[in-house]
């Protein structure tokens, strides 16, 4: 028997920011390759490819890599992309979600062991990378403070959105006094 072995996988959640606020502009969720990645290009150029294939490259004014998490035997790492957008998202993008009603709709992620990995949702990731400044991550809403490239991409809708998300990756595992709960298999 061949041992099965570890896949690599990317996904890109596309973000647009109007005066009502920030959107998920490809809906609940993000957009995956269709193909598995080939080992001749970068994680990089094969999220730019998906935002191609979707005919949205063009509308890109900043990309990141926020995370990466462990999920049924594959590697995933997590892609930010910021579209430009011509007036209401919504217009643009009728299938784009407000972001803050994706994350305040949902509770702390499962609670783990001190020595066992997180388990994160899909939530989560959105969550951390808007919003998280701990332990020298690097993503949105840092971004704006302190990397001037991705900064000047963002106009007035975005830091005004962004300046007032505070940081939940510290608050995240705090349940009080709940017990140590298992995700569901």
């Amino acid at each position: 028997m061949v041992p099965r072995t570890m896949t690599v996988q990317f996904e890109v959640w596309l973000l647009a920011a109007d005066h009502e606020g920030i959107w998920l502009v490809g809906g609940r969720d993000a957009w995956r390759p269709r193909h598995a990645l080939a080992a001749a290009t970068t994680i990089h150029a094969a999220a730019e490819s998906v935002l191609r294939t979707h005919g949205v490259r063009d509308d890109l004014v900043a990309m990141h890599s926020t995370s990466w998490r462990q999920a049924a035997g594959a590697v995933i790492h997590t892609y930010l992309a910021v579209l430009k957008r011509d007036g209401i998202v919504p217009a643009s993008w009728p299938q784009a979600v407000p972001v803050n009603d994706l994350l305040g709709a949902v509770e702390n992620p499962f609670l783990h062991a001190a020595t066992a990995p997180p388990v994160p949702r899909r939530v989560d990731v959105v969550r951390h990378a808007l919003r998280d400044l701990e332990w020298g991550q690097r993503h949105l809403r840092f971004l704006l403070e302190e990397d001037d490239a991705v900064a000047a991409t963002l106009d007035e809708n975005w830091r005004r959105h962004l300046r007032a998300l505070r940081p939940a990756l510290s608050n995240l595992y705090r349940h009080g006094e709940r017990t140590v709960a298992q995700p569901p298999r």
